[in-house]
């Protein structure tokens, strides 16, 4: 029951209008029920440069999810990394994050993750046993702290 008010309410009854104002909002701001209701296009998610230069970041990208569930993705800010991992005798693993391979405005790789990573894509991950094994997808290798 609403207290404000004299009139007694019932649960139902205080659904169905909280229900009826929500819809009144939404098409107030959105227009009449269409596909400029999607949660994706209303919420939207944007992918800021790390340091905050305009322009080099991507806006308005329609994903799922909100704070509450596994997508944990907000307007501005959620998981930087979607992995999952099969163990096993020879464990396997795919993942993504939302930018791309290079750091780079200039590069063609500087944003290249962020479609898959909009549309729930994954890449497989390469784990190798030993330096000198072959796979196929290796584009290159870095070798840290030591010769080669």
């Amino acid at each position: 029951d609403d207290k404000t008010t004299e009139k007694e309410e019932s649960l139902s009854y205080i659904v169905r209008e909280a229900f009826r104002g929500a819809v009144k909002n939404l098409n107030e701001d959105w227009g009449t029920f269409s596909e400029k209701w999607a949660w994706g296009k209303v919420r939207g998610t944007d992918i800021s440069h790390l340091g905050l230069i305009p322009g080099f970041g991507r806006e308005d990208l329609f994903t799922g999810g909100n704070s509450h569930v596994i997508n944990a993705i907000k307007k501005s800010h959620g998981p930087s990394w979607r992995m999952v991992v099969e163990m096993g005798p020879e464990v396997k693993a795919w993942g993504i994050y939302p930018g791309g391979q290079s750091g780079n405005p200039g590069s063609r790789y500087y944003d290249n993750g962020v479609k898959d990573w909009v549309e729930g894509e994954i890449y497989e991950l390469l784990y190798l046993q030993s330096p000198d094994e072959k796979r196929p997808g290796i584009q290159g290798i870095t070798v840290l702290g030591g010769e080669r």
